[in-house]
């Protein structure tokens, strides 16, 4: 399925919407889907660890957004939150 929002907020939405199934309930409840970025799908992390947490588990968060949205996730970029 490739959605087709703009500047990707559609697709974060969709992410958002299915956050719990893409990461974990453990992981959606300190991350969650901002916004797409050439490619990349910025997600908001509330502490450095879940940004390594992230990190370490990318391959399956793109597969699993790729199942939901399409190939518009190409990568996965953490943000800490301020």
């Amino acid at each position: 399925m490739a959605l087709m929002g703009a500047g990707g907020a559609l697709e974060v939405a969709v992410l958002a919407a299915h956050w719990p199934e893409v990461v974990g309930a453990e992981a959606a409840a300190h991350t969650q889907p901002a916004r797409l970025q050439g490619g990349a799908l910025v997600v908001v992390v509330d502490h450095p660890a879940w940004a390594k947490e992230l990190e370490l588990a990318a391959h399956d968060v793109v597969d699993k957004a790729r199942q939901l949205v399409g190939p518009a996730v190409g990568a996965v970029r953490a943000s800490l939150r301020p």
